[in-house]
């Protein structure tokens, strides 16, 4: 692997390629890169040979020179294409991170969301040839098609180049390919005289080729070795010899398709650097426990304290000494040393052939030192901000194993990258991870050990990530009941697993069950850690929460008013969890019909998360959704519509379709539509995205079933009321099972449907429920409550429609809509023309 630049050195055919050209990632030409004339010609041809988007796949054993061969391709070709990108496709996460780099340098808004939708955000803008119509691709080190699939463009006008050694790219029906194989003689000898020592002969290059089996990675090792020592040509021969006789008998039984003269020539080099410099083949040995992906130097600076051999702590302890180690690995082509991008990389062929003379117990040794190595360079930071150096780490995580570690610090860093892979929306990578270090945990440590029981609860976080809701909560109250009793109420394990529930059950519709929860747990940590405590008031705020979800809008204002006061005495105002606090107040507040307050409340509340996120973070667009329902809600339309779209918007270009804030946003964005009477539109966002609030809750969780009720409201301003009855007869029947007949959303729903009675000409049933329902909302609401107010309304009209007078009482709820709505919202404005008003329902972001 070489250095990665931005744009290519001068020279060669790249000198014409248009200037505004885009190079990402793309590794540094090979100087010295000979032959493949015939190779190159037929890729090229493969290429070019039709109009459309080609794929080709360069296959081949290690060693023969794919990678050079993508290179030189790339380089001569390159004045045909405007986007240019190399990605190394050893590790799904080498892959996550080159398209996410790629998404930034094509401006796409998808930047820092989860890879999936930014995978299919790049892909889109390739297929759309926006901004760059001419593209190539190079997939560098694939492993199966199959496991390549999701990375690969569908259409567009460029093409991609695949490098790998898997056979899966030579299927017949598939994709183009070619085999790389070895060198021809003359090119064997060409390099060698180019790379070696001036003084080699045309026939010591030839028996030198013979003897390395016209590799290009054996032959260059030999050249760099024979130029660097030099050693006579012959004794090298003599020396290769006895070490493919070793090699053979030590890589037969465990690889036997690793070829035999690459290791060889490689181990002639490391039996010098074991005389010359013991600590740079020990740092050697320690890197091939590591992955072929780049290893930053860095990591190098928190190894003083691991226990390893004397020569390399020694190394490690000095600058100046693992500089040396480091040049002595390099000058000697052991590895690839970048010194624009400061790290190091090892061919898989190098790390193979380092460790095979190596005994058990020196594997061992430097295994637990790769490991080492890595707990120290756990910068302990799950936030967004940490996710770049955690991802250096991922694939050295998993080349060597750090889950099977007697090191509790390694294993606190498996632990945490989960964590952090959980915070960046990497769901699938976390639970892949979580679930191998768990069974290997579960398996040496047992089921009870603080880090098999911390990683089961990892596990339920990426399952309820995925939709697996069920699952999650199941293997959440487990573990917490486990948690519990082995290692006590105040663990920190313990602390983290009860939110986890809490929010759960949430999830789940049971909102009674999450209030109980949270309460027992505040209470307890009341006891443990005082009321200011800041893990008591996390536990407060959801106390909070679970009161406004379970209908107790009055009993939620005050949790979240005096948890807002101890937590600004604690944390100051412009925490986050702070603003948390005064959105929850915001929400409340308007769930007890002080809509103009919430406005206020909420309005300063978008406020601080511009100054604090900017205006696209998520915590601004989630609330400037919830802000436009108190626009909405007092009665600024053209405001409230303008707030939730532009929400919508950015989380749908951002996150995708399928997101949970998305979802949320489109929903408050359905309803934004209807009250400036674009119903059809609203119709078509509410009906595609309740679809996928199923997918996500469930098809009986009390939000979803609201969603149908909100929906049935555009339903009937469509004068389709029949339709909107159907939603909310089953939706009442939810509702009073999941939530109660008194609980906020069912009497809406009930105001909902009798409106859907009325104005299917049943006046007498639309009576009957709206005499209910305003008694209802009286004793749970008081008077002048918004709610109460459209069941007063709604029931006047009813007796006026029957015949009775009721002029006097239209007045005095007209007076009660100015007093408490203003005069000039819409529905005091409508009272004179008795019409009825709908009653929709608020929902909370999940």
């Amino acid at each position: 692997m070489n250095d990665s630049v931005s744009s290519p050195t001068s020279g060669g055919r790249s000198r014409g390629r248009p200037l505004n050209a885009v190079w990402v990632q793309v590794p540094r030409r090979n100087t010295a890169f000979t032959g493949r004339e015939e190779l190159l010609s037929a890729l090229r041809s493969q290429l070019v040979k039709d109009q459309r988007q080609v794929i080709t796949a360069l296959n081949g054993m290690s060693g023969v020179g794919k990678t050079e061969l993508a290179k030189e391709y790339l380089y001569r070709y390159a004045e045909d294409y405007d986007l240019i990108c190399w990605f190394p496709a050893g590790h799904s996460n080498q892959l996550r991170e080159a398209f996410a780099s790629l998404a930034a340098r094509l401006g796409l808004d998808s930047v820092g969301a989860g890879s999936e939708h930014v995978i299919q955000d790049v892909l889109e803008a390739l297929r759309r040839g926006v901004p760059f119509g001419c593209w190539l691709l190079v997939f560098d080190n694939a492993q199966s098609r199959e496991e390549l699939e999701q990375y690969l463009p569908v259409g567009g006008e460029g093409h991609v180049i695949i490098t790998s050694r898997d056979s899966s790219w030579t299927r017949r029906g598939g994709d183009t390919f070619l085999s790389v194989r070895e060198f021809t003689r003359a090119e064997s000898i060409e390099l060698l005289k180019r790379r070696g020592p001036t003084s080699l002969t045309e026939d010591e290059a030839d028996r030198l080729a013979e003897e390395l089996g016209d590799l290009p990675l054996a032959l260059n090792q030999a050249a760099v070795w024979l130029h660097e020592s030099g050693m006579d040509p012959d004794e090298y021969l003599r020396q290769f010899a006895e070490k493919s006789t070793e090699m053979i008998q030590l890589l037969s039984p465990v690889d036997p398709d690793y070829p035999v003269p690459v290791a060889a020539a490689w181990n002639v080099s490391l039996d010098r650097l074991a005389t010359t410099n013991p600590a740079a083949l020990q740092l050697l040995q320690l890197c091939s426990f590591l992955a072929t992906a780049p290893i930053p130097r860095s990591l190098f600076k928190f190894a003083r304290q691991i226990d390893a051999p004397p020569e390399l702590r020694e190394a490690l302890a000095e600058p100046a000494r693992l500089g040396m180690a480091i040049r002595d690995i390099g000058r000697n082509s052991l590895a690839h040393i970048s010194h624009r991008n400061d790290t190091v990389s090892l061919h898989r062929l190098v790390q193979r052939a380092v460790q095979a003379p190596m005994s058990d117990e020196e594997r061992e040794v430097m295994r637990h030192c790769a490991h080492q190595l890595l707990g120290h360079n756990d910068p302990q930071d799950s936030t967004i901000a940490a996710l770049p150096q955690y991802a250096r780490l991922v694939p050295h995580v998993w080349a060597c194993e750090a889950w099977n570690c007697e090191d509790p610090w390694v294993r606190a860093l498996v632990i945490q990258m989960v964590r952090i892979a959980l915070n960046g929306g990497e769901a699938d990578e976390a639970e892949r991870l979580a679930s191998v270090a768990f069974a290997w945990w579960r398996r040496t440590l047992g089921e009870e050990h603080r880090n098999t029981l911390d990683m089961a609860l990892q596990i339920s976080k990426a399952m309820r990530d995925q939709g697996k809701l069920e699952s999650a909560r199941e293997l959440c109250g487990s573990t917490l009941h486990a948690l519990r009793r082995v290692h006590g109420e105040q663990a920190p394990e313990v602390l983290e697993a009860e939110a986890e529930h809490v929010r759960n059950l949430r999830l789940a519709g049971r909102f009674k069950d999450s209030l109980l929860e949270s309460v027992d747990i505040y209470h307890k940590r009341v006891r443990a850690f005082g009321e200011d405590d800041p893990l008591t008031l996390s536990m407060a705020h959801n106390v909070g929460y679970s009161l406004l979800l379970s209908g107790d809008p009055q009993a939620s204002v005050n949790r979240y008013q005096d948890t807002l006061e101890r937590r600004e005495g604690v944390l100051g105002q412009d925490d986050p969890r702070v603003v948390a606090t005064v959105n929850g107040l915001a929400e409340a507040t308007m769930e007890l019909g002080r809509y103009r307050e919430a406005e206020r409340i909420q309005t300063d509340v978008v406020r601080r998360c511009v100054q604090v996120q900017g205006e696209d973070g998520v915590g601004t667009l989630s609330n400037e959704a919830m802000l436009a329902v108190t626009r909405r809600r007092i009665g600024d339309h053209n405001g409230a519509f303008a707030l939730s779209e532009r929400a919508w918007q950015r989380f749908l270009a951002k996150q995708g379709v399928d997101s949970s804030d998305t979802l949320y946003a489109a929903l408050v964005h359905a309803l934004s539509l209807s009250a400036v009477n674009r119903n059809d539109e609203a119709l078509e966002l509410a009906e595609v995205s309740g679809e996928r609030y199923v997918k996500l809750l469930g098809e009986e969780h009390p939000h979803v079933v609201a969603a149908s009720v909100n929906r049935g409201i555009i339903l009937r301003r469509l004068g389709r009321a029949l339709e909107a009855k159907d939603l909310d007869e089953r939706a009442l029947t939810l509702l009073q099972e999941r939530l109660g007949s008194h609980h906020p959303s069912t009497l809406a729903c009930r105001v909902n449907l009798a409106n859907d009675h009325f104005l299917t000409g049943d006046v007498d049933r639309a009576r009957e429920l709206d005499e209910v329902t305003t008694q209802a909302c009286r004793t749970e609401l008081g008077d002048r409550h918004p709610l109460t107010l459209v069941a007063r309304r709604n029931l006047l009209v009813d007796l006026n429609t029957q015949g009775e007078d009721v002029s006097v009482e239209f007045e005095a709820v007209e007076t009660a809509y100015r007093d408490v709505m203003g005069p000039e919202h819409p529905a005091t404005l409508s009272i004179r023309q008795t019409v009825r008003g709908d009653a929709d329902i608020f929902l909370t972001q999940m």
